[in-house]
């Protein structure tokens, strides 16, 4: 059988990156303004209004990573972020690919420790979506890196893909959940005590 010329994956997280968030956006709103000519200019207004607030998370993040202390940070979650390593310059350690569903291994856990000891992180970042009840409040993997780590804090790091109840009766979007969740995790994990 003859090797496919699509065997690479590719990372479906786009949408966590806000610079390509707002080119998504923007393209979207022609798409839909060359369909509905009648409506073009709302749908322009309405790219133009989304991409400014994606352009100041854009500068929030740009200012978070010029300001760390760390350049590497653990985040016990699938690996959502490649878009957003790539643009500013940062890694997020994590024990599996793009798949929520991998299983992870000791050795994966067991590199994440490493990782932690090498740089002296004490905040690792997690999934809020991943805890496996709604009465955990951190996945049982953070809990198994703070017990054999010196990891003393734990961050939520929402891949931008859901909502909570709390989070929609805040009214709380993809822009609100960078402001309010992620930028200040990322920030306090990039910045150990």
């Amino acid at each position: 059988e003859g090797e496919s010329d699509t065997d690479e994956f590719h990372d479906p997280h786009v949408w966590v990156d806000p610079v390509l968030m707002g080119l998504t956006a923007t393209h979207i709103a022609d798409r839909l303004g060359e369909i509905d000519p009648d409506n073009a200019d709302r749908y322009t207004a309405n790219a133009a209004t989304v991409t400014d607030e994606l352009d100041e998370v854009d500068r929030r993040l740009r200012e978070v990573v010029a300001d760390a202390a760390l350049d590497v940070a653990v985040f016990a979650g699938h690996d959502s972020y490649a878009y957003v390593e790539n643009r500013y310059a940062f890694r997020l350690e994590t024990p599996t690919g793009v798949s929520p569903d991998a299983a992870v291994s000791n050795d994966d856990i067991a590199g994440l420790l490493k990782t932690i000891e090498t740089h002296g992180i004490d905040t690792v970042l997690y999934d809020p979506f991943e805890a496996p009840s709604a009465g955990d409040s951190v996945p049982q993997m953070v809990e198994t890196i703070i017990e054999n780590s010196d990891v003393d804090n734990a961050a939520p790091l929402t891949p931008l893909e859901g909502t909570t109840e709390a989070w929609q009766d805040r009214g709380w979007g993809y822009v609100e959940q960078m402001h309010e969740i992620n930028i200040p995790s990322l920030e306090r994990a990039l910045n150990p005590e």
